[in-house]
């Protein structure tokens, strides 16, 4: 998720801390609400995953700093469903939607994509296979529904080492817990990676 959201439910129960979002992709300062670090996609690869995700006529969000745009007009991320006000009052969220705001979009530097529907499995696995064929990007996933693209060497557990580095932790008195792929990264680079 992008940080913000995460800082979002954590804030709601009490708690301020760092928040690593994007699958590592930023390291992003709980208490004051900036980036400590940011690693977007390169442009030129944002750019022709969008082309590959419309050819494909397929749904996905795109993420960049403090912005999340749907290619569905009629699709609401759950962070927008559940806590629209509150992010875009609290953290300056901006929420678009539609082809044009895409377009927008992509001209940022943007974080990560995701693709939340698949019509099915052969259009599944032919946009993998287009978009691992681009030399800056990774593909991860979170769930058995859809396919993260994010930076190239960015992941989970490059966001785990940054971030106890910037805070002085040996990596061996770290603790992860993850439940998917996407998180099999930072269960190994931290001391303690707890499989839940």
């Amino acid at each position: 998720r992008f940080p913000e959201y995460g800082s979002l439910l954590l804030r709601n129960e009490g708690i301020v801390c760092p928040i690593i979002g994007f699958n590592g992709g930023v390291l992003w300062d709980g208490e004051t609400k900036t980036v400590m670090k940011d690693h977007p996609l390169p442009h030129e690869d944002v750019l022709r995953v969008q082309e590959i995700l419309q050819h494909f006529d397929t749904p996905y969000y795109v993420f960049g700093n403090a912005l999340l745009a749907s290619s569905d007009v009629n699709h609401l991320h759950p962070s927008q469903r559940y806590y629209g006000d509150q992010m875009i009052n609290d953290y300056g969220i901006r929420y678009t939607h539609g082809f044009q705001a895409i377009q927008a979009a992509v001209e940022q530097p943007v974080n990560k994509f995701l693709i939340y529907h698949f019509k099915d499995n052969a259009n599944r696995e032919a946009i993998i296979s287009e978009i691992s064929r681009l030399t800056g990007v990774a593909l991860t996933s979170s769930g058995p529904d859809n396919i993260e693209v994010i930076p190239k060497g960015i992941d989970k557990g490059t966001g785990v080492t940054e971030m106890a580095a910037l805070h002085g932790i040996p990596l061996e008195n770290v603790m992860t817990a993850g439940d998917y792929e996407n998180d099999i990264s930072m269960l190994r680079a931290a001391g303690w990676g707890v499989a839940m």
